[in-house]
């Protein structure tokens, strides 16, 4: 059990990475269609 500890804890870290990505990721999209949204107004943005 000992020996599997760094593997489990590098293995959780990547999940735990992926996830934190994944939700910044969409987060970042969500704003940048904000600013979009709230910029082009008058204009069609594409």
């Amino acid at each position: 059990m000992q020996a599997n500890l760094p593997r489990l804890a590098q293995e959780v870290e990547s999940r735990v990475l992926g996830v934190v990505d994944a939700m910044m990721t969409s987060k970042i999209e969500e704003l940048k269609e904000l600013i979009e949204g709230s910029k082009g107004k008058g204009k069609s943005s594409i």
